[in-house]
């Protein structure tokens, strides 16, 4: 078999995302590897071979702020579907009541801080592409209400599933297609 058709073969890749959640605000790395370097981004990466999405999320929170995070603080919420880069994100929030200390760890990241809602959306923010175009007013809303809300991003649509059980777009192809 070509290796062209192995790669069409092979499944995405699965990464996770930590949005770490404290103050009404959000923690945010800047990237210092590529791809995407100097952008910022939730805390993340890949899930190495037989390790649990609990795990990877918890040492790639470590690996990137020095933040130590006990797996049972993360909570499921939600599942990022990108595939022109064929990765799919299981993304966890993670409450902290308090802030502590971060730190950058170079290579990594090359700076932690943490942002409000109004830091996502500025303009000037450089986030990182995938997450450029995300409802942060959605995210935040849903992060101040601590429900178990859900949130699912593909290329089709990006939307919410609240607890019980409606459901909120916050962006659909088939809407843009209608313009």
């Amino acid at each position: 078999m070509s290796s062209l058709a192995q790669t069409e073969r092979r499944g995405p890749e699965l990464l996770v995302m930590v949005l770490v959640y404290c103050e009404d605000r959000l923690l945010f790395v800047r990237r210092g590897c590529e791809p995407y370097a100097g952008k910022w981004a939730p805390p993340g990466g890949f899930v190495h071979c037989h390790e649990s999405v609990e795990a990877a999320a918890a040492r790639e929170l470590w690996e990137e702020t020095q933040l130590k995070l006990d797996t049972k603080q993360l909570l499921p919420k939600g599942v990022l579907s990108i595939t022109h880069i064929n990765q799919v994100y299981h993304v966890f929030v993670a409450y902290l009541d308090k802030p502590q200390s971060v730190a950058p760890v170079p290579p990594e990241s090359v700076d932690v801080r943490w942002f409000s809602q109004a830091n996502c959306t500025a303009a000037d923010a450089d986030i990182w592409d995938a997450a450029a175009h995300v409802d942060y007013e959605l995210v935040f809303e849903m992060l101040r209400a601590r429900r178990g809300d859900v949130f699912q991003w593909n290329d089709d649509y990006r939307r919410v599933v609240f607890g019980d059980g409606q459901i909120q777009y916050a962006w659909r192809r088939d809407d843009v297609s209608r313009s």
